[in-house]
């Protein structure tokens, strides 16, 4: 099905945040507590499941399937719902996923979500045997999660985990953002962020080093991961290896199971200085790859 429970997913996710009190954000709107809501929705079966939360494929009183989300209350931040929930009352984009409802009802708070027929990108490239992509529909997947992407800023709201398995594909080559749950408002994409979350092997490097960082800009670097995936079928770090650079900057000879890619394109030597990497670098590292170069300009144009 593809619907993510709270970030956690086979590349094993990990989230991670640190408190701070002078840290202003947006305070978006509470759910609405209704008992009786959950009546109306018949869960049908369990397709996702953490510590934090369930998901399950459901139906309403007229029979459409719909998905719905049981979050915990007590286990999840009271900031993190109510974020998550704002962000779902106020994002409507055909390449985002659309929350219908939301109730809380005692210890759980549930959110109705549409129903979309597909996968998420990480299941479409493991039943692909993990083949590449034609450069044609990884431009027309990357195209549409852009757009998403663009729309969700300009809104104010940064979504802190993009990776595969929180984008669902459908038969026809349609694609939807999904999860929210790590998602944060913002006035000025400007600003930065010290909030430090996300999936490690998407996550830029300034997360991982705890500097503060632009949310925007983060989402961006999460989405280069994808598209690099999406054309070379694998991930573009080792991450231990990654770890090992960016965090003690203890750099060593790339060992011969790192990626072909990386040793001919001289990443671990561009990216010695991590910290002080800027993004019009990072575009410059993107032009070296002619397979990306070709369609970064109909993209973008």
């Amino acid at each position: 099905m593809g619907y993510n429970s709270n970030s956690v997913s086979p590349s094993e996710s990990v989230m991670k945040r640190k408190k701070n009190d002078d840290t202003t954000t947006t305070t978006p709107t509470s759910t609405t507590t209704t008992a009786s809501k959950l009546n109306d929705y018949t869960l049908d079966k369990c397709i996702s499941t953490t510590e934090l939360s369930e998901v399950y494929m459901a139906t309403n009183k007229k029979g459409k399937s719909l998905v719905v989300k049981k979050i915990s209350t007590i286990r999840v931040q009271d900031e993190l719902i109510r974020n998550e929930v704002y962000a779902g009352k106020k994002l409507r984009h055909p390449h985002i996923v659309k929350m219908l409802d939301t109730f809380t009802e005692g210890l759980h708070c549930y959110i109705v979500l549409e129903y979309i027929k597909g996968v998420d990108l990480l299941q479409y490239m493991i039943q692909r045997e993990w083949k590449p992509l034609k450069e044609k529909e990884a431009r027309t997947i990357f195209k549409q999660l852009l757009h998403s992407l663009i729309y969700s800023h300009r809104q104010g709201i940064v979504h802190h985990d993009i990776k595969l398995e929180n984008v669902l594909i459908g038969k026809r080559g349609k694609v939807k953002l999904i999860d929210f749950g790590l998602c944060e408002p913002v006035h000025d994409c400007s600003k930065l962020s010290q909030r430090w979350c996300g999936s490690f092997d998407y996550v830029s490097p300034e997360i991982l080093l705890k500097t503060p960082y632009s949310g925007c800009k983060a989402d961006v670097f999460s989405l280069g991961v994808i598209l690099y995936s999406l054309l070379f079928s694998q991930l573009p770090f080792d991450f231990k290896e990654r770890v090992h650079e960016v965090v003690y900057r203890n750099r060593s000879t790339p060992s011969s199971s790192s990626p072909l890619w990386m040793r001919k394109q001289g990443l671990y030597s561009t990216w010695e200085n991590l910290p002080e990497i800027s993004f019009a670098r990072c575009w410059n590292l993107i032009r070296r790859s002619e397979s990306l170069w070709k369609i970064l300009p109909n993209i973008l144009g």
